[in-house]
C-alpha cells in the first residue's frame, strides 16, 4: 500500500458518487464490495508484495522483478514521513502566530 498520513484520507459518500455520475459510483462500489469480501487475500496479498520489494540482502528472481515494476515503499514511507513532520511544523507555528496575536490582543 502506499502510505498517506491519516489526515489527508476522506470518507467517500458512494451514494453521492452515484447521485453524480452513476456508471462511477457503481464502479466504486462493486470495488468496495470487493475488497469487503475479500480484504485478508488482499492484505496477505499486499504484505508479501511489501516483503519481497522491501526485502535486504540477495533478491531472488521474482523479488528482482517486484522491485522492477513496484513503487519503492521506504522511500514513499520516508517522505510520508516527512510530510508529517512538515505539517506539524506548520501546526506549531499556526498555534504560536495565534497565541501570539491573542497575547497582542490583551496588551492593548
Amino acid at each position: 500500500m502506499i502510505p498517506v498520513p491519516e489526515k489527508e484520507c476522506k470518507e467517500i459518500d458512494i451514494a453521492e458518487k452515484t447521485a453524480a455520475d452513476p456508471q462511477y459510483g457503481n464502479l466504486m462500489l462493486k470495488q468496495y464490495l470487493f475488497l469487503k469480501e475479500n480484504m485478508d487475500r488482499v492484505t496477505n496479498k499486499v504484505e508479501k508484495v511489501y516483503k519481497d520489494v522491501t526485502v535486504q540482502g540477495k533478491p531472488s528472481h521474482k523479488q528482482k522483478f517486484l522491485k522492477g515494476v513496484c513503487c519503492d515503499f521506504p522511500k514513499l514511507e520516508e517522505k510520508c514521513q516527512e510530510y508529517k513532520e512538515r505539517d506539524q511544523a506548520k501546526e506549531r507555528d499556526k498555534a504560536r502566530r495565534i497565541a501570539y496575536m491573542r497575547q497582542m490582543g490583551r496588551e492593548r
